[in-house]
């Protein structure tokens, strides 16, 4: 018999944000937001001001300056990496004041993602200069942090264009099948191609409709456990029994008391798959183009007119990971689509999975010689 998962569902009435889905930092300085993000954190206290300036960036745009009178300069800002990823940080910065390093030193740094700081020198940069920073994080919670010492009187920094990024590569979970059948006939599968058994706490779904904002969030419980080459399937409560024996997930839709329209899909809705690594949220397989343009019907797969309505999609054994651009996803014909088109209430291959890598294929001939030459 099978088991079914409790999952945790929430229905968001305004624009979705409980979820941050930048992933890591890409600051312009558009406006004051990031002022509160800088301090001392604990470190060195000092008399470093932060103030937003909106004329003072590389082009003519926003920027941070920071100010101080001398003796201590210190401020810096949160960031966070996932242990054992690369990082990098690139940062426009300019310099005023700080015209004597060796004497008066003024740095730039990572602090705390590595054993050592990773830091350079930013003294007399006169222009705003690009500087770049990149290590491995043996932490997952660091700082970047501009510190000097200056008796000479005022000092300024100023920082644009920050990008701050830890390259983490998403697992090979995706989407691997997708019903919108007849009546309550909706599900969709999970699979698990990392190679290793996982825990779908660190991923959820989220859903919209008629191309609105994510209104929906589907969470898993703790210990919620796929094996490699497993899947997932999450159901409508009041499905097909064909679809209920396989499913791992029954959800009820509010029409009917339940709490979540996640599986109230009618082919002009999105779902999106998305990992979630510490702070960061990061879309890793999508079902429609979220664009905020309802489609009108449903998307065109394969060269099928709107195949997300009233069809099973299912994806090509050759699909190793997950694609967030569904329209490169869905293809425009049978050969550069991702997904096979089923007629509708298709629900022989639901529950199962198989995954053929494509590459070189070694041919070995072997010859009796004999035969050939006596």
């Amino acid at each position: 018999m099978k088991k079914f998962t409790i999952l945790l569902v929430s229905i968001m009435l305004v624009a979705f944000s409980s979820v941050a889905f930048a992933q890591d930092l890409n600051l312009t300085f558009e406006d004051d937001s990031d002022v509160a993000n800088w301090g001392v954190h604990g470190g060195t206290a000092g008399y470093t001001t932060v103030a937003y300036d909106a004329t003072a960036g590389v082009e003519g745009t926003g920027a941070l300056v920071f100010g101080d009178g001398g003796y201590g300069f210190y401020i810096k800002r949160p960031i966070t990496a996932t242990v054992g990823t690369e990082y990098s940080l690139t940062i426009d910065v300019k310099t005023a004041g700080w015209d004597a390093p060796g004497t008066y030193d003024i740095t730039i740094a990572v602090e705390g993602l590595e054993v050592a700081e990773n830091a350079t020198s930013i003294n007399a940069l006169a222009d705003f200069t690009t500087i770049t920073l990149k290590g491995t994080a043996t932490n997952a919670d660091g700082y970047i942090k501009i510190q000097g010492s200056n008796t000479l009187g005022h000092n300024d920094v100023w920082i644009d264009n920050l990008v701050f990024d830890d390259d983490v590569q998403p697992p090979a979970v995706f989407f691997t099948e997708y019903i919108e059948g007849s009546s309550n006939n909706k599900a969709f599968e999970i699979y698990n191609g990392t190679g290793e058994t996982i825990d779908l706490t660190d991923f959820i779904v989220l859903g919209n409709y008629n191309g609105n904002a994510w209104s929906d969030t589907l969470r898993f419980p703790a210990g919620t456990s796929v094996a490699d080459a497993d899947v997932f399937v999450v159901a409508h409560h009041d499905a097909d029994t064909a679809i209920i024996s396989v499913a791992d997930s029954l959800i009820q839709s509010p029409y009917a008391g339940g709490t979540s329209y996640m599986v109230v899909f009618n082919g002009n809705d999105v779902r999106g798959l998305f990992y979630v690594s510490g702070t960061d949220t990061t879309m890793i397989d999508i079902i429609g183009v979220y664009d905020m343009v309802d489609p009108g019907t449903g998307w065109d797969v394969a060269g099928v007119t709107a195949a997300t309505k009233d069809h099973t999609i299912i994806r090509k054994a050759s699909v190793v990971a997950g694609n967030t651009d569904f329209t490169a996803s869905a293809g425009t014909t049978t050969e550069n689509s991702e997904w096979i088109v089923y007629d509708k209430d298709t629900f022989d291959y639901l529950g199962a999975h198989q995954v053929i890598p494509q590459g070189p294929v070694k041919v070995t001939f072997r010859a009796n010689v004999s035969r050939i030459f006596g």
